[in-house]
């Protein structure tokens, strides 16, 4: 048993050599991380008893970190952004993947050092225009911080607060250096629902949150994505873009954070509402009722009370009665809430 043992971890040993010396343009050392992190990839997800797969993938994440590091310094920094060499995007792919199959890594040095490297792999790929591979190593970071730390009851830590807060800067920064090239609309979208989303769980001010928010989803239905005729992507895009931030909208109010100041938040339930409309009309009536439910939620949470009656002290939160007749309509029209609820709710506003 020593001699495979031992033979597996000189091929390991072999594979970080080649990518810290930039060997890395053949197909050949793909095939070979494959092989070697084939029990973890094609076998369940299982690790050994020694942690060696998590190990190896965390260098060799760190090495090809190190390596878009190196050969973007050499291209000029910033102002010359080439693409960063395929074969090793799909090396660290891989070791993220192999990361991301097994359980939780917990490094005792630093415990957010798997979110560090995906945060730098994506500082790389958009140093290259790899959006959509920066935006994807992005979202799993965000979302291990959250899950990490979202116990509905408490914070998070001061480190992670500071890392989501790093992760908002660059990733809304990304999206609107990605808005003024050929990028995507429905990933620009996406970068920004990404970095609110990391915003509202550190904390930043929530009326300056939604204000981008609402901006953000503007500049949507204004590209030519939206403008014509939604297409189901479009309508996926702006789906998941509301639906990251209705989930940290819902964490903020189980930590009781003061939001009933908010001037936005009337204004953005009244877009949730309107694009609920938009999804109805576009033969979604499921998704069209989620979102209707997750506006009405909001306004019973923040302000709102029983029925889609606005409470007196609640009126500069709710933009008055004009969002909850709109709303207390539209669910009715969805079959949500009863008809008599909507007339007493009308007359009430």
């Amino acid at each position: 048993f020593e001699a495979p043992a031992q033979q597996r971890r000189m091929e390991g040993d072999r594979i970080l050599r080649c990518v810290k010396s930039a060997n890395v343009d053949t197909n050949d050392l793909v095939t070979s991380v494959q092989a070697y992190l084939g029990p973890v990839l094609c076998g369940g997800g299982r690790d050994t008893k020694d942690g060696k797969y998590e190990k190896f993938s965390l260098k060799l994440l760190k090495e090809c970190v190190d390596q878009q590091q190196q050969q973007h310094q050499h291209q000029g920094g910033s102002e010359n952004r080439n693409s960063t060499p395929p074969r090793l995007l799909d090396l660290a792919t891989l070791a993220i993947d192999c990361l991301k199959k097994l359980s939780t890594p917990s490094n005792k040095g630093d415990r957010l050092l798997f979110e560090k490297l995906l945060f730098n792999f994506a500082r790389g790929c958009f140093s290259s225009c790899q959006y959509e591979k920066g935006t994807s190593a992005s979202l799993l970071a965000f979302e291990r911080l959250d899950s990490s730390t979202s116990s509905s009851t408490t914070p998070p830590q001061a480190d992670a607060v500071g890392f989501l807060k790093q992760l908002f800067t660059l990733l809304w920064t990304e999206a609107l250096r990605a808005d003024e090239t050929a990028s995507s609309p429905d990933l620009c979208l996406n970068m920004k629902g990404v970095a609110l989303s990391a915003a509202l769980r550190a904390g930043l001010q929530l009326d300056v949150v939604l204000a981008r928010a609402l901006k953000a989803d503007t500049k949507y239905t204004k590209s030519a994505a939206w403008a014509s005729s939604p297409s189901p992507s479009s309508l996926h895009a702006r789906q998941a873009f509301h639906s990251l931030l209705v989930g940290r909208l819902s964490v903020s109010q189980t930590l009781e954070q003061d939001i009933l100041p908010c001037k936005t938040l009337g204004l953005y339930v009244e877009e949730l509402l309107r694009f609920s409309v938009a999804l109805g009309a576009a033969g979604c009536t499921k998704d069209s009722e989620r979102v209707a439910k997750n506006a009405m939620a909001l306004l019973r949470s923040h302000g709102g009370g029983r029925g889609g009656s606005c409470a007196p002290e609640s009126v500069h939160a709710c933009r008055s009665a004009r969002a909850v007749m709109c709303a207390t309509e539209l669910v009715a029209s969805l079959h949500l809430l009863p008809t008599s609820s909507t007339s007493s709710s009308s007359s009430t506003s």
